[in-house]
């Protein structure tokens, strides 16, 4: 729904969460979604063209840039990292009420931490939990042992790979450093930004440009596309699924 929105009316959400998202399923059981509250929606070829003015959206499901209000432009890009912040959020608490039954509340859960504190601290947790290293064993692991959200745990994944360690750009594009620490990695390794660029798509971008977030914005429409084709793949995968679940109950 987000991207059809996005590529027919020209229409950037800018507030995903869990409270603006309807599911229905046919009796097929195909799934349909549906957006609503377009209360801090904008034209996305305007909002692309300028640095964020004021900062969008619900706490543990904003952006990094959103939350630390960094001086980049808002793009399609914050959409899809607040849609992987949903989908966490699903694995570890549950779809629907009868698994959200199988949590325990008083466990200590490092996503909780997106939700707690203010913005900077919500940035702050993020950045730690969604680098390669760490999302795996501090976030997917945590998501509930119930049939299908190993599933789930396997997309998400594949989104946070192709949204901040996309291999068609190069390591000064990738992760969820800070600018300065991406100075710094660049000195400690003599490593130039022309070397670490060459042959990644963003090989010829100004120089200057060294936060992670910044570069990426610039390809937001071959990130995008990377994404969505994660989600076409899952829908393909889910599909089957479900022909083979009636093919076995004879239906």
């Amino acid at each position: 729904a987000h991207q059809e929105i996005l590529r027919r009316c020209d229409i950037l959400h800018r507030d995903l969460s869990l409270y603006n998202m309807l599911m229905t399923r046919d009796s097929d059981g195909m799934a349909h979604g549906m957006l609503i509250d377009f209360d801090c929606a904008v034209w996305a070829s305007e909002e692309s063209a300028r640095p964020r003015a004021n900062m969008t959206g619900t706490l543990p499901y904003m952006s990094i840039a959103n939350l630390d209000e960094l001086a980049i432009k808002r793009t399609s890009l914050d959409d899809w990292e607040s849609l992987i912040y949903i989908l966490c959020w699903l694995g570890t608490f549950g779809i629907n009420d009868q698994d959200e039954k199988s949590v325990d509340t008083n466990k200590y859960l490092p996503i909780k931490a997106w939700a707690e504190g203010n913005a900077e601290s919500s940035a702050s947790s993020k950045r730690n939990q969604m680098t390669s290293e760490a999302f795996s064993t501090r976030i997917a692991s945590k998501f509930l042992k119930l049939e299908g959200y190993m599933v789930l745990a396997m997309l998400v994944m594949r989104l946070r790979i192709e949204l901040f360690d996309n291999p068609k750009m190069s390591s000064i594009a990738r992760g969820t450093r800070e600018e300065e620490a991406v100075r710094m990695d660049l000195a400690v390794g003599n490593q130039t930004v022309e070397q670490e660029t060459k042959g990644f798509l963003d090989e010829h971008l100004d120089k200057s440009i060294l936060d992670p977030f910044a570069r990426r914005a610039e390809f937001e429409k071959e990130i995008s596309d990377d994404l969505w084709a994660v989600m076409a793949d899952a829908q393909q995968q889910a599909l089957e699924r479900i022909r083979q679940q009636h093919h076995e109950l004879g239906m």
